[in-house]
């Protein structure tokens, strides 16, 4: 989100992220996003710890659900 120029094509940027996180994955399978904190900030309004891992689940409201906040590590161990 640093090298946006037009404000327009920043925000379309932004409302991307948004809708990954409030639109249901195909059945059977997961959606996994990596962004920068910044961009996250700008999209939700906050900023999330480095090296945090933010587990959506999509409830139908438009409106992101974080179900579960870990360390990577704690992630990647998830079966």
């Amino acid at each position: 989100s640093l090298f946006f120029r037009d404000a327009n094509a920043l925000e379309a940027s932004l409302q991307g992220l948004r809708n990954r996180t409030v639109t249901p994955p195909p059945a059977n399978s997961n959606t996994v996003l990596f962004t920068h904190q910044g961009k996250f900030d700008k999209a939700y309004g906050y900023y999330p710890d480095a090296g945090r891992t933010l587990i959506f689940e999509p409830d139908g409201t438009g409106v992101p659900k974080v179900i579960a906040n870990m360390p990577l590590d704690e992630f990647l161990r998830l079966q």
